[in-house]
Protein backbone atom coordinates (compact mmCIF):
# COMPACT_ATOMS: atom_id res chain seq x y z
CA UNK A 1 0.00 0.00 0.00
CA UNK A 2 3.07 2.18 0.52
CA UNK A 3 4.13 1.82 -2.72
CA UNK A 4 1.01 2.52 -4.60
CA UNK A 5 0.58 5.96 -2.53
CA UNK A 6 4.49 6.36 -3.30
CA UNK A 7 3.09 6.25 -6.80
CA UNK A 8 -0.27 8.32 -6.25
CA UNK A 9 1.36 11.00 -4.57
CA UNK A 10 4.54 11.31 -7.39
CA UNK A 11 1.71 10.82 -10.39
CA UNK A 12 -0.18 13.89 -8.52
CA UNK A 13 3.00 16.30 -8.15
CA UNK A 14 2.66 16.45 -4.83
CA UNK A 15 -0.69 18.35 -5.47
CA UNK A 16 -3.05 17.42 -2.51
CA UNK A 17 -6.52 18.26 -4.43
CA UNK A 18 -5.31 16.20 -8.03
CA UNK A 19 -4.80 13.18 -4.83
CA UNK A 20 -8.10 13.72 -3.56
CA UNK A 21 -9.97 14.02 -7.15
CA UNK A 22 -7.82 10.70 -8.55
CA UNK A 23 -8.74 8.85 -5.19
CA UNK A 24 -12.13 10.15 -6.31
CA UNK A 25 -11.96 8.29 -9.10
CA UNK A 26 -10.84 5.14 -7.86
CA UNK A 27 -13.83 5.45 -5.20
CA UNK A 28 -15.92 5.60 -8.44
CA UNK A 29 -14.67 3.31 -10.57
CA UNK A 30 -14.98 0.85 -6.99
CA UNK A 31 -18.58 1.08 -6.66
CA UNK A 32 -18.65 0.58 -10.28
CA UNK A 33 -17.43 -2.44 -10.51
CA UNK A 34 -18.98 -3.48 -7.05
CA UNK A 35 -22.49 -2.59 -9.16
CA UNK A 36 -21.24 -4.68 -12.34
CA UNK A 37 -19.89 -7.65 -10.56
CA UNK A 38 -23.72 -8.05 -8.13
CA UNK A 39 -25.38 -8.08 -10.84
CA UNK A 40 -23.40 -10.49 -13.11
CA UNK A 41 -22.99 -12.99 -10.20
CA UNK A 42 -26.76 -12.42 -8.11
CA UNK A 43 -28.42 -10.77 -10.84
CA UNK A 44 -29.53 -7.55 -8.37
CA UNK A 45 -27.75 -4.82 -6.45
CA UNK A 46 -28.33 -5.36 -3.00
CA UNK A 47 -27.37 -3.62 0.19
CA UNK A 48 -24.46 -4.58 2.41
CA UNK A 49 -23.06 -3.79 6.02
CA UNK A 50 -19.50 -3.11 4.15
CA UNK A 51 -20.20 -0.03 1.73
CA UNK A 52 -18.90 2.20 4.86
CA UNK A 53 -16.02 0.36 5.70
CA UNK A 54 -14.75 0.74 1.66
CA UNK A 55 -15.77 4.14 2.29
CA UNK A 56 -13.65 5.07 5.64
CA UNK A 57 -10.69 2.92 4.09
CA UNK A 58 -10.26 5.45 0.89
CA UNK A 59 -10.90 8.15 3.24
CA UNK A 60 -8.35 6.75 5.01
CA UNK A 61 -6.11 6.26 1.97
CA UNK A 62 -7.04 9.53 1.02
CA UNK A 63 -5.51 10.98 4.10
CA UNK A 64 -2.63 9.79 3.87
CA UNK A 65 -1.79 10.57 0.52
CA UNK A 66 -2.67 13.78 1.52
CA UNK A 67 -0.48 14.38 4.26
CA UNK A 68 2.64 13.23 2.29
CA UNK A 69 1.90 15.45 -0.18
CA UNK A 70 2.11 18.49 2.95
CA UNK A 71 5.23 16.36 3.92
CA UNK A 72 7.35 16.43 0.29
CA UNK A 73 5.20 20.88 -0.16
CA UNK A 74 7.73 21.37 3.38
CA UNK A 75 11.21 22.94 2.64
CA UNK A 76 12.52 19.44 4.19
CA UNK A 77 11.16 17.09 1.31
CA UNK A 78 10.96 14.45 3.78
CA UNK A 79 8.44 11.62 4.39
CA UNK A 80 8.79 8.29 6.02
CA UNK A 81 6.40 6.42 2.86
CA UNK A 82 8.09 8.08 0.40
CA UNK A 83 11.79 8.27 -1.11
CA UNK A 84 12.31 11.59 -2.81
CA UNK A 85 14.09 11.01 -6.23
CA UNK A 86 13.04 14.06 -7.76
CA UNK A 87 14.55 17.99 -6.52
Amino acid sequence: MIKLTKALVIACKNDPLRTSGLLFIFYTVFNFLEKMLEELIFGERFLHAFDPIFVLSFMGWGLICVWCCYINNKALYSCPCMDRDEP
